[in-house]
């Protein structure tokens, strides 16, 4: 089924003109993206979220950018090298934050608390219970965040 939207992404790419189209060919890289994760092709994944965020950060489009900031964090997390998904996570919190965009501070910070807590739960270091606890913290956070936005997200779902 990936394999089947891979093609039909890539005839996109080529069919958009991308001086006209920008958002357009951003969304197609996202989505692109996001089949190349689950096929756990995370070469090319990160490459697709990479251009992306390029185009984002011209189009001056700071949720997206997070998003798709956020996106490349998650298969560091999930083939557990978790320094480089906390450095995406807090780039993506750092945009967020700075844009006001409190659903994606929240969804960037309950990733973060996750793959903090992923990294340390069956630690026997002396750290990893404090390191939990800021985890915790950062769980317990997210819907404080959220609690403040005045937006309807309600149909919200990134790229």
């Amino acid at each position: 089924m990936f394999d089947s939207a891979i093609v039909m992404y890539k005839k996109q790419l080529q069919l958009i003109d991308n001086d006209k189209e920008p958002g357009n060919l951003a969304l197609v890289y996202c989505n692109l993206g996001l089949c190349y994760k689950n096929t756990s092709d995370y070469f090319d994944m990160w490459d697709c979220f990479r251009k992306a965020a390029d185009i984002y950060t011209e189009l001056k489009d700071t949720s997206y950018l997070c998003w798709a900031t956020r996106s490349m964090g998650m298969p560091y997390a999930q083939l557990g090298m978790f320094n480089s998904p906390k450095d995406l996570y807090n780039e993506a919190l750092r945009l967020s934050t700075m844009s006001g965009d409190t659903v994606e501070s929240a969804l960037t910070l309950y990733y973060l608390a996750d793959c903090t807590r992923t990294q340390y739960i069956d630690s026997l270091s002396p750290s990893a219970a404090d390191t939990l606890l800021v985890a915790k913290r950062q769980f317990l956070s997210v819907p404080s965040v959220l609690k403040g936005s005045q937006a309807d997200y309600s149909s919200y779902t990134g790229c």
